[in-house]
């Protein structure tokens, strides 16, 4: 699978993990994990008009969404930054992740790990936010 994939898929449902094994960057270090971005937003063609809504009128906002997406499409630069990394997380909207997931996240955006048999919170949204939508910086604070 791609590095970093998730809403251009029309299921947006793909399950990506890292592959420990073959993984070659210098960057990854110690025990592999499984990440999963949180969108503040539903995956639904509804839920997406709603976010795009709310979001140019300032009534909602989505950190995530900045470091991953321009205006319409996914940034260039975000998949560049994952494949530098060498690492995969698996982009999902808040409808589309388990409760297990829900409750390790918190306040969203988030982004979580699995762990040692659990998910634990590994950004949130005041994280994402000091990110400034640059998909490097993001990179940077997850792997350090």
């Amino acid at each position: 699978g791609a590095p970093c994939a998730g809403m251009e898929q029309p299921h947006r449902r793909v399950r990506l993990i890292p592959d420990c094994r073959n993984n070659t960057s210098p960057h990854v270090v110690g025990p592999c994990m499984q990440y999963v971005g949180i969108y503040n937003a539903d995956g639904t063609v509804l839920g997406e008009i709603a976010y795009v809504l709310a979001k140019y009128t300032g009534r909602r906002h989505c950190e995530l969404c900045d470091i991953t997406h321009g205006t319409v499409r996914r940034k260039p630069s975000w998949d560049d930054a994952c494949s530098r990394a060498g690492v995969e997380i698996d982009l999902r909207h808040r409808d589309e992740v388990t409760e297990e997931q829900l409750m390790a996240a918190g306040e969203l955006p988030a982004v979580i790990g699995f762990s040692d048999g659990q998910w634990v919170r590994v950004m949130g949204p005041v994280e994402l936010g000091a990110c400034n939508g640059d998909p490097d910086k993001f990179m940077t604070r997850l792997l350090a």
